[in-house]
């Protein structure tokens, strides 16, 4: 943060508006406007001692050209990444990222620098996904590191800007795989992955209650986040966020009222099976003291440029709701776990019965098969005759099946046991619904999250690969078990 002159009609307007609630207090309460304009004028006199960092300075000739010719084609040439005319993006974004990206000695001018990091920024409001584009071509890749500071320095907006840049380059990295670009990729996906490490800290990060009274702009962003369960009806918003419910959103300081992710709990007699015992177990007949268990059956991320960022948005709230909830009800709490869908589970058990050498080794004979099929494509199929299959082939993908780091394939269970989370219980019919079935099969998990064994259990699977399970999800790997 420095010490700004206050030397152009823009910056001058800006700070009057920042100063506007202090005038008001200091002389809206006196009789005569001569008080009011006495405020104003020592404010205005000592306006260069005050130190602001989102002031915006005077535009450096070179680079006020090309925001006019922004400006100028944003209504005619398509500045995306649609396939219109880029050549005056490119320019300026090549000429922001050379004058942000110098050292002090060789820009000679800190105001250029800012207003370099100023323009870059609009351009990004401007065209996210066409600034994205075009911006890891441009930017000397030996200097972005000192661009990106300038850019968090310079604009109010810039960590939302870096972290919606990112989202957009994590796409283009999916496009153009086998691209020759790929390797700027990769050096500006590093860059950005460094500095929203350290960005996005645990020790930035709040925890806040959502309910029926937070703000109207917060809902309605809860609402459009929610990935794992959809809201079906405004009524079925509200009983999320009723009585037995409980609802926790991530934030960080710098990106007000912005949900980086959130979670929704129930609170309950004993560990949910399945999701109509929260439905019938909360809501107006709820009693508090019956609340000995916590059961997370939902959590979002919101923001896809923080994944694989090393930014663990979700153990990060998970920690603190549980934190939250320990401390609302002391008494009685004692047990968290919960109840969480396997997103990927019957592609996988697709890939099984297309393949009879897979079929072997999971025991699924043609009968099996059929029963499994008949179950998976009707909600009417052959349930009883496919369950001790389904749920042996879910035990065996929770606990058999690997990812490329060795960790369990499943991406929900990798996330709960890296957390320190043990496998409690693979519940039959848990989620009957479409989307259950299409996805899930219908089961859903319990994850139990010992409080004094959560240390050891993620030290061992991240470790040694050992995954922290019950007796009886062990039992489900034989057809015996069922």
């Amino acid at each position: 943060m420095s010490r700004v002159a206050i030397s152009s009609g823009a910056a001058r307007r800006s700070l009057l508006q920042r100063l506007r609630p202090v005038i008001i207090r200091e002389g809206g309460n006196r009789s005569s406007n001569s008080s009011s304009r006495f405020v104003l004028r020592a404010a205005l006199s000592s306006a260069s001692e005050i130190e602001t960092p989102h002031v915006r300075v005077a535009d450096p000739r070179s680079l006020r050209q090309l925001r006019n010719a922004i400006a100028s084609s944003s209504s005619s040439t398509a500045v995306s990444a649609s396939g219109g005319d880029t050549s005056a993006l490119a320019e300026l974004i090549r000429a922001a990222g050379t004058t942000m990206s110098a050292s002090s000695a060789e820009r000679g001018n800190e105001y250029e620098a800012a207003a370099a990091a100023e323009l870059f920024c609009d351009a990004c409001r401007h065209d996210p996904a066409g600034s994205a584009r075009v911006w890891v071509e441009r930017y000397p890749a030996e200097t972005l590191d000192r661009a990106l500071r300038n850019i968090m320095r310079c604009d109010a907006d810039g960590l939302s800007i870096l972290v919606e840049q990112r989202g957009h380059l994590l796409r283009l990295k999916g496009e153009k795989r086998n691209d020759d670009s790929m390797a700027s990729l990769e050096k500006s996906d590093a860059a950005l992955k460094s500095m929203l490490g350290v960005l996005f800290s645990p020790s930035l990060l709040t925890v806040e209650r959502v309910d029926l009274t937070s703000p109207g702009t917060l809902l309605e962003k809860i609402i459009r986040y929610e990935k794992v369960r959809p809201y079906s009806t405004l009524d079925h918003f509200k009983r999320r966020l009723g009585p037995g419910r409980r609802c926790f959103a991530l934030f960080h300081p710098s990106i007000p009222g912005e949900p980086l992710a959130f979670v929704h709990c129930a609170l309950l007699k004993t560990i949910a099976p399945d999701l109509k015992y929260i439905q019938d177990n909360t809501g107006n007949s709820w009693n508090a003291s019956q609340a000995n268990a916590a059961v997370f059956y939902s959590i979002s991320s919101t923001q896809p440029g923080l994944q694989g960022s090393g930014v663990d948005l979700g153990a990060v709230l998970l920690k603190r709701a549980v934190s939250f909830l320990s401390s609302e009800f002391r008494d009685t709490l004692d047990t968290f776990s919960t109840l969480s869908p396997m997103p990927r589970f019957v592609p996988w058990v697709n890939q099984v019965l297309a393949s009879s050498e897979l079929s072997a080794l999971h025991s699924v004979d043609k009968d099996a098969a059929e029963n499994i099929k008949a179950f998976l494509s009707d909600s009417n199929g052959k349930g009883d005759l496919a369950k001790p299959h389904i749920m042996r082939l879910a035990a065996a993908y929770l606990l058999n099946e690997k990812n490329g780091r060795g960790g369990i394939l499943c991406p929900v269970g990798n996330f709960h046991v890296r957390n320190g989370a043990r496998i409690g219980r693979i519940n039959w019919m848990g989620d009957p619904s479409k989307l259950g079935r299409t996805q899930s099969g219908c089961v859903m998990v319990n994850y139990h999250y010992p409080l004094d064994h959560l240390e050891e259990n993620r030290r061992s699977y991240g470790e040694d690969g050992i995954v922290a399970v019950t007796k009886d999800v062990q039992k489900l790997l034989t057809i015996d078990g069922i």
